[in-house]
């Protein structure tokens, strides 16, 4: 009976190895053969010129490539410059057009470049709307893209976009951050005057709502085209719970109601609720309180633009761009390919803890 418990669990060991070394090296050996074409997303505002990138990775070396650049009605293609480590005979057959053809051709070598392959130049419309993407995708015959053997090069293509930035950015040398994705503005200074003197705008104007406690967290800020309101956006200073601009010890009161429950956010409102968050923490606790009745006595300022790259260090910086900074991006292809590497990852932990499970079992039942 024991000679056959270790028989059944050899076999079963041997199946879960297989399987699971089969699947992963299937999954790397694809993942490795192909190359990318990759165009890397950027964002502008209406108006703006911009340049996109198309990128190589993984070139085995190839004597063609042609390749056609499809773009949206609210970019306009201007220039396109090539890489010279690809060559003398690129091309982008002029005037340009939608699809635009993309061509390199080695008759003599292989050119087994990556990086940068071309720049394509666009000028974005002052009627682009805001918060859109405007998507640059790539297309490509299989047969247009082959090595010095004339064999095809099997190709993954990564598409990208240009994001039209919303109505408003913040004003280059202030420390604004505009959420477009929420409506949030923040990063100003606490009693701040003219809401003109941290953004541009690119519509006809801007103009700001108060609150019943005069400039501060929960201002409205409207952009106005042909003077009707566009989009609105929400002050936040964080500290400022009570909406006059100032932290001081009225609002610690209330951050104080809100970490004994007797306050919640929908009693007081998001902006202010996240306002309410002084440390930015992603946590609102004594340690806010704290921070107030000290602004309050003159013995604290609070930090209203923390840079990311020192929330990046702490353990509670996704607590906090999940508060405040939620603005989703696209999910490129290269983001897809990672997320399937990841789920690959954990299928190989998986089979590796039945295996050292399996082995355990074996352990003991040997040494009955």
């Amino acid at each position: 009976m024991q000679k056959r418990f270790i028989r059944l669990i050899a076999v079963v060991l041997t199946m879960l190895i297989c399987f699971s070394a089969g699947s992963l090296s299937a999954f790397a050996a694809d993942s490795a053969a192909k190359m990318s074409v990759v165009v890397e997303p950027v964002t502008a505002k209406p108006g703006d010129t911009v340049q996109v990138n198309i990128n190589l990775r993984n070139n085995p070396g190839i004597t063609s490539l042609k390749l056609l650049v499809h773009y949206d009605q609210y970019v306009t293609l201007k220039s396109v410059s090539f890489n010279s480590a690809f060559g003398a005979y690129v091309t982008a057959p002029e005037p340009y057009r939608n699809p635009q053809p993309l061509n390199m051709i080695s008759p003599l070598n292989e050119i087994s470049a990556n990086g940068n392959f071309a720049t394509l130049t666009f000028a974005v419309s002052q009627n682009a709307p805001a918060n859109h993407y405007s998507d640059i995708t790539l297309s490509y015959d299989p047969d247009d893209i082959f090595d010095g053997d004339y064999d095809n090069v099997d190709t993954k293509i990564v598409n990208g976009y240009i994001k039209i930035a919303g109505g408003i950015s913040p004003k280059e040398g202030t420390n604004t951050v505009v959420d477009d994705e929420n409506k949030y503005i923040y990063g100003l200074d606490p009693n701040f005057k003219n809401i003109k003197d941290y953004i541009d705008y690119s519509s006809d104007d801007v103009r700001t709502v108060p609150t019943s406690n005069g400039l501060g967290t929960g201002t409205l800020v409207q952009t106005i085209v042909n003077g009707e309101v566009e989009e609105t956006y929400t002050v936040i200073i964080y500290g400022d719970v009570n909406g006059d601009g100032k932290y001081d010890g009225r609002d610690a009161v209330k951050v104080d109601c809100i970490v004994k429950g007797s306050l919640t956010e929908k009693n007081i409102g998001k902006a202010a609720y996240l306002a309410a968050d002084c440390n930015n923490d992603g946590e609102i606790d004594n340690t806010d309180v704290d921070i107030l009745n000290r602004a309050g006595a003159l013995l604290a300022q609070i930090d209203q633009s923390k840079p990311k790259e020192e929330q990046m260090r702490t353990d509670a910086y996704q607590e906090y761009i999940n508060l405040i900074d939620q603005t989703p991006e696209k999910q490129s292809d290269d983001n897809q390919e990672e997320t399937n590497r990841n789920f690959f990852q954990k299928i190989g932990d998986f089979f590796r803890k039945i295996i050292n499970w399996l082995k355990s079992v074996v352990r003991k039942v040997t040494s009955k």
